[in-house]
């Protein structure tokens, strides 16, 4: 991967750390993680400074993971996605990936 941008953002927001983990056979869940990906071990290594190759018809163990950070205290909001930008062979892509990025308090 080349790069990676939040898509559709609050003006109050910025892209922040960017990063590839492994989860290899592990079942995971998407959602939120903590300020500096610490917490969960497999999440210290960051595989996006390397190429991860994928064949024809196969998936990949390895998730990109955007961070998106708050500029002002009230930074609450939503983006629509992130934008992504990788080479194939000689090609470079760029994919907007819908996802639903929010910031704000806890929900009950």
């Amino acid at each position: 991967m080349l790069g990676a941008e939040l898509a559709g953002p609050p003006a109050q927001w910025r892209t922040g750390e960017v990063r590839a983990v492994d989860w290899g056979d592990e079942s995971v869940g998407m959602g939120a993680y903590d300020g500096d990906f610490a917490t969960t071990p497999v999440m210290r290594e960051d595989h996006s400074g390397r190429p991860v190759r994928i064949g024809p018809g196969e998936l990949s163990t390895v998730t990109y993971l955007v961070r998106a950070e708050p500029r002002s205290k009230s930074a609450a909001g939503r983006a629509a996605g992130c934008r992504v930008t990788y080479r194939s062979a000689h090609r470079v892509y760029v994919e907007e990936l819908g996802a639903d990025f929010f910031l704000g308090p806890m929900r009950r």
